[in-house]
């Protein structure tokens, strides 16, 4: 006979009756199940201040809890409750049941266990017809013990912190929307996940880094966000680090602005290839096929003002790739400062603005060995597929704990 569990019916627990219900009951998909209903009772009755024997407890109500399944047949454990005046100590107490995870909980430990274990690898709504429970039973098992894992994320060996938002639909204030994500960048973990953006929203963690705060070496993060005075404040003995990836893209959306005004100001048919043609002239070269080559080197050759603001921003790419110290990187960057600003385009003008006003950032690059942000932009991606994979979460406390878990989390099944 299958037990609750062997810690907690050895001693004051006992079976007192085991029923095999008669009557036909169906599962979700209206397959027909087993019922086994056993009433569970105590010998004796403690008192959970003193430890004294309650000689006249006083009758409750009657819960049901869900337990592991007897092979084929689902089992179902009535237990009487009762509420407690202890005379040795005289305080007044309410029973509670040993092998539940929480007073609330309607099903046992083992059973709750087993769904977290089995959570590894099949979607929720499988093992709620596996158990013939109902969904919500399950999401909270899981969200029950994401809470417990992640009550406390250790914050003492974090020396590279990397910042990064990302937009979620939902209901309520647009703010709310946001979500913050703060990761380690040694390790992948997901040190927080703040609702909304801005210092505001990393308040908390600010909080609970002002013990290792001193520890912290680098923070990185993109150049649009408002971060860096924050991180400036909090972490004393950090260097905010400019990713260079959003640098890259910051460069990109200034030729696609002289691409578009380009266009607007040519003739059809040649507008019309200008437009066909964008992403070979976004893409970098060494990736574009020989057709697309070809018409990256005719644009460049007919309109000159696209020409320059692409160059410009080969040269950065250049930079990144054959810069080998900061000093190196620094120079290199003030003379590419200085040929943008001498440029007639009003974009370029605008880049040598942008690289001049984020450089100490920008060179962060090189004094951390490379130090950037794009496994902020894979991981954003990945929250991502988790929002698609399970349409959506209303439960926004879930949301955040399985994107604490989603580091460790397969990709290749459903949720």
């Amino acid at each position: 006979m299958q037990s609750v569990g062997p810690e907690y019916t050895q001693g004051v627990w006992r079976f007192q009756e085991q029923i095999e219900t008669e009557e036909p009951i169906t599962d979700r998909r209206g397959h027909p199940r087993r019922l086994q209903v056993r009433w569970l009772v105590r010998d004796r009755h403690l008192c959970p201040h003193c430890g004294a024997e309650i000689g006249h407890p006083y009758k409750e109500r009657v819960r049901d809890v869900r337990g592991l399944p007897d092979g084929r047949c689902d089992v179902l454990y009535h237990v009487q409750m009762h509420r407690y005046r202890c005379i040795a100590c005289g305080r007044r107490s309410y029973e509670t049941l040993p092998f539940l995870s929480s007073p609330k909980s309607r099903i046992t430990r083992q059973l709750e266990r087993t769904i977290v274990e089995m959570r590894g690898w099949a979607s929720i709504k499988d093992i709620a017809e596996h158990f013939n429970l109902p969904w919500e039973t399950v999401k909270d098992a899981e969200k029950a013990a994401l809470k417990r894992r992640y009550a406390r994320v250790p914050l003492a060996g974090v020396r590279h912190v990397g910042l990064d938002e990302i937009y979620v639909s939902g209901k309520g204030e647009r703010a709310k929307r946001f979500l913050t994500i703060v990761r380690d960048l040694d390790t992948g973990a997901v040190l927080e996940v703040a609702d909304g953006k801005g210092k505001d929203a990393l308040a908390k963690f600010a909080r609970r880094m002002r013990k290792y705060r001193r520890n912290v070496e680098s923070i990185c993060m993109d150049m649009s966000n408002s971060y860096a005075p924050w991180a400036e404040e909090t972490f004393p003995n950090a260097r905010v680090v400019y990713d260079h990836f959003h640098l890259i893209k910051s460069l990109n959306e200034k030729v696609d602005a002289v691409r578009r005004r380009a266009a607007r100001n040519a003739d059809e048919q040649t507008r019309k290839v200008i437009k066909a043609h964008r992403y070979d002239v976004l893409g970098a070269p060494e990736n574009l096929t020989t057709d697309g080559r070809k018409a990256l080197d005719e644009i460049l050759s007919t309109f000159e003002e696209v020409s320059q603001a692409h160059g410009l921003r080969e040269q950065v790419r250049s930079i990144y790739a054959t810069a080998k110290t900061e000093p190196e990187a620094r120079v290199a960057f003030e003379r590419w400062c200085a040929a943008a600003e001498a440029s007639a385009v009003p974009e370029c003008r605008a880049m040598a603005g942008t690289v001049r006003r984020h450089l100490d950032g920008i060179l962060g690059y090189w004094i951390f060995g490379g130090a950037n942000n794009a496994s902020a932009e894979g991981f954003n991606n990945k929250i991502r597929w988790l929002i698609r994979v399970a349409y959506g979460y209303q439960d926004r406390e879930y949301f955040k704990l399985k994107i604490f878990a989603l580091p460790e989390t397969r990709l290749d099944r459903a949720l």
